[in-house]
C-alpha cells in the first residue's frame, strides 16, 4: 500500500536527526530528497520548495498501522524542534552575557526560562 501526504517537516537536519533517532534505516538524500526504510515501511520525503513543509510518500503492508508511525515521527520531530529552539535561545543569552535565573520544564514538556536581565 501507498500513502502520501504533507508532513509539518520543514527543517533538513532536524528531519535526518529525527528518522535516525527513529530508528530508520538506509537513508539516502538525493537533491530535495531524503528516502529510509524501517521495518516493512519505506519512507520517501521530498521537497520542492524551500518555505514549504516536505512531503511525505510511505509505502507499507496492509496490515501495517501507518497512522501510528507517523505520528510517532510527527511527536520526535516537534521534540526535536523544541530542543533546537532551546539550545539557539540558551545560545543567544550566553552571547549577550545574559544568564538563566531558572528553568522549568511543565507536564506538556513546555520549557519555562527565567532570564535575570540585571546582570
Amino acid at each position: 500500500m501507498e500513502k502520501s501526504l504533507e508532513t509539518p517537516f520543514m527543517d533538513k537536519n532536524i528531519l535526518l536527526k529525527t528518522l535516525e533517532e527513529h530508528g530508520v534505516k538506509n537513508i539516502k538524500e538525493e537533491f530535495n530528497k531524503i528516502q529510509g526504510e524501517y521495518d516493512s515501511y519505506s519512507f520517501s520525503f521530498e521537497k520542492n520548495e524551500i518555505d514549504k513543509p516536505y512531503y511525505l510518500t510511505i509505502k507499507y503492508l496492509e496490515k501495517d498501522n501507518f497512522e501510528e508511525k507517523i505520528n510517532d515521527l510527527n511527536s520526535e520531530y516537534a521534540l526535536n524542534v523544541q530542543e533546537d529552539a532551546y539550545l539557539g535561545i540558551v545560545e543567544k543569552l550566553k552571547e549577550n552575557n545574559m544568564e538563566i535565573e531558572e528553568e522549568e520544564v511543565l507536564d506538556d514538556n513546555t520549557i519555562v526560562l527565567t532570564v535575570n536581565l540585571e546582570a
